[in-house]
């Protein structure tokens, strides 16, 4: 499991990554709402842009504002 708790300044955009640490069948959760599971994101989430999974972690690209992730799957 990952946590982090990220602030993003008004009128900004950012790139957040989020390590898989090993992790397969990855899923996220954003202030307790599952926002991304095993290569599908959500659509419609407030702040969240987008998202891609990479080999080694998750890249999510979010708009300003305060969000509270946590990454979790299965050890490969």
């Amino acid at each position: 499991t990952v946590a982090l708790d990220v602030g993003i300044p008004a009128n900004t955009t950012a790139e957040i990554s989020l390590p898989k640490n090993g992790l397969d069948e990855i899923e996220v959760q954003e202030s307790g709402v599952e926002i991304y599971r095993q290569g599908n994101l959500r659509e419609s989430v407030p702040g969240i842009l987008g998202g891609e999974e990479k080999r080694d972690y998750l890249e999510l690209s979010v708009g300003s504002g305060s969000y509270s992730f946590v990454l979790k799957g299965k050890l490969v």
